[in-house]
């Protein structure tokens, strides 16, 4: 057990996330000014940004002391994301609303909080892995598998998904997803639902359940679970399914042309 001098020194870090949040409350406000005092105030702007990212460099090195960065790496990243993301706001460079922008740091058990669980890496689409953003606008809910005979039964879907070369696309990127805000994700929701290969309405999208097939977990006593996401009611919520249970059109995979 680490003594608490061994523990990675994140102060640094951590003092820089109220500071990011009040940069966060400047930049909302200079998102509303004219166009004219934008351009005049943008210089301004991204050295702020510099000097914050200036800032997370020096953390890091004090990080770097303890020997023990795990935690600091972690906070880091996260606050790297949020600059960049300012950084395109104040540029104007924010990504089109069909893009959605990957979190690759995102931890998949802790999310589900299962601490047995493990992931089955032989059923990992990586080729989904390897994607850092995704145009929703081109993503197709797969019920292919139904042609194969494969309604009854899970195991036999996700072959029948895998035989069909499409990228089956991973619990990542459903995590991404539900930790946009609510109007955000609710517009995500909309572009996939009207992407060319679907053409479905939104209400015809929340009968459904959307399985994120790139990535299966074992639970000991359980089986082997998929992930997907359901119209809760009063928003889009995370659920999963044994595969070991019967499969229906009304489950499609989430799946990219190859």
């Amino acid at each position: 057990m680490p003594t608490s001098e061994q523990q990675p020194n994140t102060s640094h870090l951590q003092s820089l996330e109220s500071e990011l949040s009040l940069t966060k409350a400047e930049l909302a406000e200079f998102k509303k000014l004219p166009k004219e005092e934008q351009d005049r105030q943008k210089d301004e702007k991204l050295l702020e940004l510099q000097r914050l990212n200036d800032k997370l460099d020096i953390a890091m090195q004090e990080a770097i002391k303890t020997g023990h960065l795990d935690e600091a790496i972690k906070l880091k990243e996260q606050l790297e994301r949020e600059v960049n993301d300012l950084r395109e706001k104040v540029e104007g460079t924010e990504s089109p609303e069909n893009i959605l922008k990957i979190d690759r740091t995102a931890d998949i058990l802790k999310f589900a909080a299962w601490d047995e669980a493990t992931i089955e890496d032989q059923d990992t689409d990586t080729r989904s892995t390897a994607l850092t953003e995704i145009d929703l606008s081109k993503v197709k809910l797969d019920t292919s598998w139904l042609d194969g005979g494969f309604e009854s039964s899970g195991e036999g879907r996700l072959e029948a998904l895998k035989a069909s070369g499409n990228i089956r696309l991973d619990a990542q990127i459903l995590i991404t997803l539900l930790n946009l805000p609510k109007e955000e994700l609710n517009k995500k929701m909309e572009i996939i639902a009207g992407a060319e290969a679907n053409k479905i309405s939104i209400e015809d999208l929340k009968k459904r359940e959307i399985y994120f097939d790139g990535t299966i977990i074992r639970i000991p006593g359980v089986g082997r679970l998929a992930f997907s996401l359901r119209w809760g009611g009063d928003g889009w919520v995370w659920n999963n399914s044994n595969l070991g249970n019967g499969w229906h059109a009304h489950l499609p995979s989430l799946v990219l042309a190859p």
